[in-house]
């Protein structure tokens, strides 16, 4: 193989997540090392940890279409693969759709029906060269596509941050130049979504699984830690909760869980150390990048929910101050509170649970055959 199949996502550390793994699969299995990396923002100052030897990343904080086009001469583009649709995402399957390069798409987790952000305002002032560029990004996709800069620009603004729009319903974002030609998706309860938020055809979608369960198959889950694991998000770090409402609850934790059991704190790839300091002096609190198999879990609306439910039965979901819990995360918990009696409850076994569950567990065999990165890059050789 002499042309490159390229990846894309925002930083180092989600390169390193599904980009690394199904390049290293490619690697060992169609004997290829002809990888392009691509993130425009630095999330630790680092540089992409886990790629495969041979592989080339490059940092662009500026995906214009002049590098994008410069890098495409230089090698050859196989297929792109996005890992999630946002602007910048947009911007590059516009870019390879319009040289008919294969386009694919990758699902990254569990969405809900609507993501609280702090106020506009503050979010723009702390995110003002993100959105900058973000404009620019626009702009380009909108030569590209031959549609509107402003109205494209407010229909952008509805769709990705007031989130009272989908995609069909648009006049200029429903075009497929902004679509991926496939799109990988864990399972048929996402049609819907696919379909009505972002106009993708059923013939679109191939079904994978979720790859976060992964992180359960080398693990006995007929072994419990008598411990307590809490999931974290990227809420701070994604301006959809401010620091000091974080703070408050991180304080709770520390103060009735870590005080009673062994606290795992399970970070996101995002997190930033920084903010739990609070637990720097227990000795109780454990911050971690695995998933431990625990008897308890704490949890907001992550999509790590689903492979705590595959753990444990006892799994609270903590609804933040002033902030929206989309109900479809309801379906995993055993106690859903705010309280923090209920909460000391639940860590000491006391609690009753929550009759509204309906989420259904793998089994033992589909979790040992599970492979979704095989079913992501054989598709990928295979429609390339």
């Amino acid at each position: 193989m002499n042309k490159y199949f390229y990846f894309v996502d925002l930083n180092e550390v989600l390169i390193d997540r599904y980009p690394a793994r199904i390049s290293k699969y490619l690697q060992e299995n169609y004997n290829t090392s002809n990888f392009i990396f691509i993130y425009s923002e630095k999330y630790n100052k680092n540089e992409p940890k886990n790629l495969p030897e041979g592989g080339k990343s490059f940092y662009i904080p500026d995906l214009s279409l002049k590098m994008i086009n410069e890098l495409i001469l230089k090698y050859p583009p196989n297929s792109l693969t996005t890992i999630a649709q946002r602007i910048p995402d947009m911007l590059m399957l516009s870019i390879f759709n319009k040289i008919n390069i294969p386009t694919f798409i990758v699902q990254h987790g569990l969405w809900s029906d609507k993501l609280e952000r702090i106020p506009l305002i503050k979010l723009l002032l702390s995110r003002l060269l993100k959105f900058r560029n973000y404009v620019k990004y626009t702009i380009s996709l909108c030569q590209i596509n031959k549609i509107p800069i402003i109205p494209t620009l407010i229909e952008l603004y509805k769709f990705l941050l007031v989130e009272n729009i989908k995609i069909p319903n648009t006049k200029f974002l429903n075009t497929n130049g902004l679509r991926a030609q496939k799109a990988f998706v864990f399972d048929k309860s996402w049609d819907e979504y696919y379909l009505e938020k972002y106009g993708y055809n059923s013939m679109d979608l191939i079904y994978i699984g979720n790859p976060d369960f992964l992180l359960l198959k080398e693990k006995n889950l007929n072994i419990k830690e008598d411990a307590v694991c809490y999931i974290c998000q990227s809420l701070v770090e994604d301006g959809r909760y401010q620091l000091k409402d974080y703070e408050e609850f991180l304080k709770i934790l520390n103060d009735y869980v870590g005080s009673e059991k062994k606290l795992y704190v399970k970070l996101h790839p995002r997190s930033r150390k920084e903010y739990y300091r609070i637990f720097e002096s227990n000795k109780n609190v454990v911050l971690t990048d695995d998933f431990p198999v625990c008897e308890y879990y704490i949890a907001h609306y992550t999509g790590m929910l689903a492979l705590a439910k595959q753990c444990s039965d006892n799994i609270l979901i903590w609804n933040l101050k002033d902030h929206h819990m989309p109900n479809y995360f309801y379906q995993f918990a055993s106690v859903i509170t705010d309280n923090i009696t209920e909460l000391k409850d639940f860590v000491e076994g006391k609690s009753k649970q929550n009759q509204m569950v309906s989420y259904s567990k793998l089994s033992n065999e589909e979790l040992m055959n599970f492979n979704p990165i095989k079913v992501i890059a054989d598709n990928l050789v295979r429609l390339s």
